[in-house]
């Protein structure tokens, strides 16, 4: 699903085997992506945001307020604040990009639902930005946080390539 170099979404499923999913789609991801409890469905912590606590997002010249998450990988990032990448469109729901680092701390987590304007970390470096909101099937989540205006994305969907900055200070 995402890849690593100049194309995200080029390398990741021909490196990895498929791994089913109950009642859901083959996974291009492997088992270890997916952690689940004994009835297959994976465990995600309730979102453990401090109010107040922001990124400044920018797609293009575009800046919106991203409200961080309280955890290992979003201190992290903003240990390489600011950080700057290109998304690409991917699968009509999402603009992936991979980051200029490995990120240290993920959770991996199956979310059962994603919403617009969600970010996550997915695996150790690719960037994930939701701009559609549905349910979700794949593993190897790290949520980072929520933009406070997910409207913004409307003019980025579908546009192709896009720079992402994110500004922790």
């Amino acid at each position: 699903f995402t890849g690593c170099g100049s194309d995200p979404g080029a390398n990741r499923l021909s490196q990895e085997p498929a791994t089913t999913l109950p009642n859901g789609p083959a996974s291009p991801h492997p088992a270890s992506d997916n952690p689940a409890s004994s009835d297959g469905v994976a465990a995600v912590p309730e979102h453990d945001t401090k109010e107040g606590t922001m990124a400044e997002l920018t797609l293009e010249s575009v800046s919106v307020e991203l409200i961080l998450e309280d955890n290992a990988v979003v201190q992290d990032l903003a240990s390489h604040s600011p950080i700057e990448l290109i998304v690409n469109d991917h699968g009509g729901k999402e603009k992936v990009g991979t980051l200029p680092f490995t990120s240290t701390g993920r959770q991996d987590l199956a979310p059962a639902r994603v919403e617009k304007g969600e970010v996550y970390l997915y695996g150790s470096n690719s960037l994930v930005i939701f701009y559609a909101s549905e349910p979700n099937h794949w593993g190897g989540y790290t949520r980072l946080g929520a933009l406070q205006d997910p409207s913004v994305l409307d003019a980025f969907i579908g546009s192709g390539e896009t720079t992402v900055t994110i500004n922790f200070n």
